[in-house]
């Protein structure tokens, strides 16, 4: 009830900075962007340090340590040229010194996901961060196209994350975990646009657009060579039979 009260308070709420050309709704709409924004830069990395720490105790037998765990986690990295190259100079240097506090959902789900996979392949909690990532990546490119978001939107998008995150606080089932979910999201939901935030926001999306359409054109070539490998198998195959 608490929450739902400030959805519905969250439906009058604007942004502070308003610019000349702007409706009422425009506003709103960018106000409600900034606040599933914020959520997705900062409400769920917050929620994915205590996941990796839980995910890495489960699979190393050992409490994550800041000060060791970062490093041997990093070694794990680098036995995968390809995975070095996924995580990035700046990813490894924030692995090594295990500092969670300036990951991003990309690097938790290079992490638990990928190599090393601290999650196991097909788990709820797995499935929960891949959802996310995925969530994240359509958001990405709908805001690119659509920076205002409609209410009904909002709420779709919000209801969404809260229900992956609080699926991810029961797997590390730690009640500061849960507080801390219900007090950040509050202050998601009643606090007012922040144009610092929004700028900075705005910046970090769009580089994710770009980042993301640089994957997509890399993953067309490799579909179409794989097309074309077929395709010569293929034709190999039919003058081998005639």
């Amino acid at each position: 009830q608490k929450e739902e009260s400030m959805l519905a308070k969250n439906k009058v709420q604007v942004a502070e900075v308003v610019t000349e050309d702007e409706t009422q709704d425009e506003r709103e709409g960018r106000a409600r962007s900034y606040r599933i924004q914020r959520a997705i830069l900062e409400l769920v990395p917050q929620i994915l340090g205590p996941v990796l720490c839980h995910a890495w105790e489960q699979k190393m037998g050992k409490p994550w340590s800041q000060g060791s765990s970062g490093a041997e986690l990093l070694s794990q990295v680098r036995k995968q040229q390809d995975m070095m190259k996924r995580v990035g100079k700046q990813g490894q240097d924030k692995v090594k010194f295990g500092q969670m506090s300036k990951w991003d959902i990309t690097l938790f789900s290079l992490l638990l996901l990928d190599d090393p996979g601290l999650l196991p392949k097909k788990s709820a909690a797995a499935n929960s961060v891949q959802t996310l990532r995925k969530l994240r990546n359509s958001f990405v490119h709908e805001l690119h196209s659509k920076p205002a978001l409609a209410q009904a939107d909002f709420d779709k998008e919000w209801a969404q994350i809260k229900k992956l995150l609080g699926d991810l606080t029961a797997f590390v089932n730690k009640p500061e975990v849960q507080t801390l979910l219900e007090s950040e999201s509050s202050k998601i939901l009643v606090e007012r646009v922040d144009a610092q935030k929004e700028a900075k926001y705005a910046k970090e999306f769009e580089n994710m657009h770009r980042d993301l359409l640089k994957l997509d054109d890399k993953v067309g070539i490799i579909q179409n060579e794989l097309a074309a490998v077929k395709m010569m198998t293929a034709s190999v195959f039919d003058a081998r039979v005639m």
